[in-house]
């Protein structure tokens, strides 16, 4: 009986330790995201509000895909917006806030005429 109880009482142990295993990986994805999407606002506040994958991945050190998949996972529509540039045939994410207008140097003064 005794046996079976330390059996018992090992299994449970260890079906809690990966759980708080899976906890603390889950954990850490997270904050590593968080930590990714305050780098992206830096660079875009650094470079005028607009960034690209390639821009992004090259800042954070990860790969264009990561970079693009980041960037689209941050998109609202309100604090990040993204279009195609067709000239560059690359996607541009904008921080509509950080944008400025180039005539007056206005900060979130710039609206982007669709078509340019």
């Amino acid at each position: 009986m005794t046996f079976a109880l330390v059996v018992a009482l090992l299994v449970a142990a260890m079906a809690v330790s990966a759980v708080v295993l899976v906890q603390a990986f889950w954990a850490h994805a997270e904050n590593t995201r968080l930590e990714q999407q305050r780098a992206v606002t830096e660079l875009a506040t650094e470079v005028g509000g607009v960034v690209t994958p390639r821009m992004v991945a090259q800042h954070l050190g990860i790969s264009p895909l990561q970079a693009d998949r980041l960037l689209k996972g941050m998109v609202d529509e309100v604090h990040l917006t993204f279009c195609v540039d067709d000239r560059a045939g690359e996607l541009r994410f904008e921080f509509p806030r950080l944008t400025q207008d180039p005539a007056s140097g206005n900060m979130g003064a710039y609206i982007r005429v669709r078509g340019r």
